[in-house]
């Protein structure tokens, strides 16, 4: 697959709070995994999970630019007040080892050759 013309590939890495319960994680983690795929028409993967699920990173690709995807999450109020969230764009220049999913989703939307 291709990346579509106008379509941006993000990285979200959330890290919700550090005293946050298997309860809270079986909450949050899809409800925003429900917004990352609205955000990006089903186009995500994970990136990376930590042991304890707390901190991780997710694939998206979008139209929308970072301010508008974080303008939609913050709408949403899933994030509490000691959430964190950064959105990176990634883009043609990338390396890495290992991470075969989303190796291979980001190979298939970034590389040029």
């Amino acid at each position: 697959m291709c990346r579509m013309v106008g379509m941006t590939v993000f990285l979200l890495t959330v890290q919700l709070k550090s005293d946050t319960d298997h309860a809270r994680l079986a909450e949050m983690v899809p409800k925003i995994m429900e917004q990352v795929r609205d955000i990006s028409g089903g186009n995500s993967s994970q990136f990376f999970r930590s042991t304890d699920g707390i901190l991780f990173g997710l694939l998206l690709e979008s139209k929308l630019k970072a301010r508008q995807i974080r303008a939609i999450l913050d709408t949403a109020a899933i994030f509490q007040h000691e959430d964190s969230f950064i959105l990176n764009e990634i883009g043609e220049d990338f390396a890495g080892a290992g991470f075969s999913t989303a190796w291979s989703w980001m190979q298939s939307r970034l590389r040029k050759d």
